[in-house]
């Protein structure tokens, strides 16, 4: 127990900077820079949360109305355990067997049940952080506005903390299983992609088929009955209905009973795990770092064309790039993928009626003005475009390796455009499945598709620029997990608040434009004009700033 409790706040250290970042506070190194970012990411966040709590409010009187107001309750906790199964499994991969320590704890006298452990711990740890934004939002929101008894916040720590254990350990579950056939095979990287995808896709899938609407004699049923609703959304995935009914009873016997089956569960799911990971883990990171090559003879002709033959600079670069996303499976996740996972599930949620208030948003704006819908279109192309991390985490993915980005004869401006390129091509990719699912989800006319996309990707080279800017003046070169390069990454917490702000800002001025009697046409290409002016003003600045910056970056 003590090897254990060690390595967890080793690696507790390693992942998470809040010793240094206190260590800094008390000795005044940077420490009114590292007060005004904590206040500025505070300050930016207090709209968009006021905004989600004006959501929830209206959510909860209509489920006040109809009797099932602790149904609120049972969809965060669904929505916070379905992205942290869903997103948790290529985190699961990075953490376990990707981490740069590795090659250091395998020769020490260490169990690998140890070592899975620890980093699960520190998995969990982190996704605390991941689904406060969703979950916490509607568990406070029913304390406040159902005045929960004092019962409901003392068991609302022991519920938080035991709700991505059950997600955690079946992504874990998996991972390991699939990590050890992974291994077995001389083409490791694409095996991994493969199978992660398989795996996600399933769930989809699942998620589409057991969310389809019941007849309408069973749905007056649900409603006549007390928390029907909660027995209808978690009867797929019953952790989310013990979780919801245990704050909702309190300390009730049935409450405790619900309790108790949520840890008794989650700590079954953990030993399982635990067990599994004894006998494969090793098995699956042993060799794991070894490539197939191919053997073949080149003839001297052969040899001197691919010798001679040179690739221009900036498509070099920017295929390096593609290479490096492609191979690691958290940035994979978090850089191309997540711009089609959400069109994806907004998809399946309107296929299966989940997502049908979402689509009555568009209908309505369709209705309304065409003009707001290209606006309305356009926000939705942006958002699944820019969602990802890849702009703002461009450099940092390159960690310790930095170096060789300094002494390539290249110079800093054309590896820039590179790597923009690259970035906006990952933005291209969100664009197109989110018009792709406007299309079918909504059947939208082709011409505001047409104009909503035009708007996005002049918004999205604004933005990938801006989140370059952000990662290139404080890169995070210096981590042990891949994990850490974009999800533990504050530039692209930064970066994001970015885009929402810049967001907003075309909102609030499209608002006054049309307010001020301007036509839809004139309002369209004004903000086209702002969009495409921004991103030519910030791109001049980024190349300035990179043949100032470049050159003192140290990995």
């Amino acid at each position: 127990m003590s090897r254990l409790w060690s390595l967890v706040r080793v690696d507790i250290k390693n992942h998470f900077a809040f010793a240094a970042l206190w260590w800094q506070i008390r000795h005044n190194r940077n420490r009114w820079r590292t007060l005004a970012i904590v206040l500025l990411v505070t300050v930016a966040m207090l709209p968009l949360m006021y905004a989600f709590f004006l959501f929830i409010n209206s959510l909860y009187a209509i489920l006040h109305a109809v009797g099932q107001e602790s149904a609120l309750i049972v969809m965060g906790v669904i929505a916070g355990q379905m992205v942290i199964f869903i997103l948790g499994l290529f985190y699961v991969i990075s953490a376990f067997y990707f981490s740069n320590d590795l090659e250091r704890l395998i020769p020490l006298p260490l169990k690998p049940r140890e070592v899975v452990v620890s980093k699960l711990i520190v998995v969990i740890i982190n996704e605390y952080f991941t689904i406060m934004p969703v979950v916490l939002p509607c568990l406070l929101g029913y304390g406040i506005l159902a005045r929960a008894p004092l019962d409901f916040w003392i068991l609302l720590v022991p519920v938080y903390l035991l709700l991505p254990v059950i997600p955690l350990t079946l992504s874990a579950l998996l991972a390991i299983g699939l990590m050890r056939v992974v291994n077995l095979s001389r083409q490791k990287d694409a095996l991994i992609i493969a199978g992660s995808l398989l795996l996600i896709t399933l769930n989809i899938l699942f998620q589409m088929r057991t969310h389809q609407e019941g007849d309408n004699a069973a749905i007056v049923r649900l409603f006549a009955e007390k928390d029907g609703l909660v027995q209808m959304i978690g009867r797929n995935f019953p952790p989310s209905k013990w979780a919801s009914q245990s704050l909702t009873l309190g300390f009730s016997p049935g409450g405790l009973l619900q309790l108790l089956l949520l840890a008794g569960v989650s700590g079954l799911s953990v030993f399982g795990m635990i067990a599994l990971a004894e006998k494969l883990f090793y098995k699956g990171v042993i060799g794991l770092s070894e490539i197939a090559a191919k053997r073949r003879k080149f003839s001297p002709a052969e040899m001197e064309k691919r010798i001679s033959s040179g690739r221009h600079p900036i498509r070099a670069i920017f295929l390096r790039e593609v290479r490096l996303m492609n191979r690691t499976p958290i940035y994979l996740l978090n850089g191309v993928l997540v711009g089609v996972i959400v069109p994806a599930i907004f998809l399946a949620g309107a296929k299966s009626g989940a997502g049908g208030s979402l689509v009555a948003v568009f209908k309505r704006l369709e209705s309304a003005h065409a003009t707001t819908l290209i606006l309305g279109l356009a926000a939705f192309f942006l958002v699944c475009g820019c969602i990802n991390g890849t702009a703002s985490s461009t450099f940092s993915r390159e960690g310790r390796h930095f170096w060789l980005s300094k002494v390539i004869p290249v110079p800093w401006r054309q590896q820039v455009a590179a790597k923009f390129l690259h970035s906006y091509v990952v933005s291209l990719i969100g664009i197109v499945a989110a018009a792709v699912v406007a299309a079918v989800a909504i059947g939208i006319p082709a011409a505001s598709m047409v104009l909503a996309a035009l708007l996005a990707l002049a918004g999205s080279a604004a933005l990938n620029v801006a989140g370059m800017r952000i990662d290139l003046a404080r890169p995070l070169l210096k981590w042990t997990n891949p994990a850490q390069a974009i999800k533990q990454n504050l530039n692209v917490v930064f970066a994001m608040i970015v885009d929402l702000g810049f967001m907003a800002a075309c909102g609030f001025l499209a608002h006054y434009l049309i307010n001020a009697g301007l036509s839809g046409t004139l309002v369209y290409f004004v903000l086209l004009a702002v969009a495409s002016a921004a991103a030519w003003i910030a791109w001049r600045e980024l190349l300035t700033f990179a043949d100032k910056k470049y050159s003192g970056i140290e990995a």
